[in-house]
């Protein structure tokens, strides 16, 4: 069963339970307030984060402060990746905790385990090259 609520989708899982608020500061990217990127490869405009490719290994956008994620915990992870022309994006919940690897536009939504850092972070390939928007991520209950 889902609801909607907002840009993003509140879900109930197989046990019955519901996720709590979205975690995510700015998550429709419509200032650069609140993200950082790892080097310059990541910009933040036109409501999308975006990468261009200068990157030499994988990449991250972290959220700042940090969601204070909690190890062990669920959560659900929502974004959408509005561009992509060439590598991979994924997100990741407390730093080892890594989502699938998206390589074409869409809409994803999926259940991590946090583990490792109380963070959370848009992931890009040595390769990507693309952009998100709508990133959004709540503890399950």
């Amino acid at each position: 069963m889902t609801r909607t609520r907002g840009r993003h989708d509140l879900a109930v899982d197989g046990h019955g339970d519901t996720d709590g608020p979205c975690i995510i500061t700015n998550g429709t990217f419509d200032s650069a307030d609140n993200w950082a990127g790892d080097d310059v490869e990541w910009s933040i405009g036109s409501g999308v984060a975006s990468c261009d490719g200068t990157q030499s290994s994988n990449t991250l956008l972290s959220q700042i402060p940090a969601a204070s994620v909690v190890t062990g915990r669920r959560y659900l992870v929502c974004f959408e990746v509005t561009a992509i022309s060439a590598g991979n994006v994924r997100a990741l919940v407390g730093g080892t905790s890594g989502g699938i690897w998206r390589s074409a536009t869409g809409k994803y939504r999926e259940v991590l385990i946090s583990s490792g850092f109380a963070n959370v972070y848009i992931q890009g390939d040595a390769d990507f090259v693309g952009s998100v928007d709508n990133f959004c991520t709540r503890e399950i209950y």
